[in-house]
């Protein structure tokens, strides 16, 4: 009488197996290097609130509102002693930067040119401390609606 084989389900192979492992461990190490550079640099605890992001609308809410806290809360200097005399310049609370590219002028044009930091928009580079805050609160939202 013939033996009837069963068939054994599907296996993962163990090299990917390993991959899996390894970017788990990735994403878990690049999120705990986010939240230490927010921990550090937002002494003022301006960024509060990211964590309890559950979707996208209040992660855009959470972004204006916090853009505005830090806005407020940046050293606003006369743009003459900033290298600017058209406007006030206030260097980021967050990172501690300037605007790039600009010789002689320190910090950014207050509100505007900080917000458009803050935010990364219209061709500015984000302020590093918010993008990581920023990052944690859509990694959250992702898990959260289980994509």
């Amino acid at each position: 009488m013939p033996i009837k084989k069963t068939a054994l389900p599907p296996r993962t192979p163990p090299i990917r197996r390993d991959f899996e492992d390894e970017i788990r461990r990735l994403k878990n190490d690049l999120f705990v290097t986010r939240q230490a550079l927010v921990d550090l640099l937002d002494t003022q605890d301006l960024l509060s609130g990211y964590f309890g992001c559950k979707d996208f609308d209040q992660i855009d809410k959470w972004r204006l509102e916090r853009a505005s806290a830090v806005i407020e809360a940046a050293w606003v200097r006369p743009g003459a002693e900033m290298g600017d005399p058209r406007w006030p310049r206030a260097i980021c609370p967050l990172c501690r930067q300037g605007a790039q590219g600009t010789r002689d002028v320190q910090g950014y044009a207050v509100p505007e040119g900080l917000r458009r930091h803050l935010l990364g928009e219209l061709n500015s580079r984000q302020c590093a401390v918010f993008a990581a805050a920023e990052q944690i609160a859509r990694d959250g939202a992702v898990r959260h609606r289980g994509w």
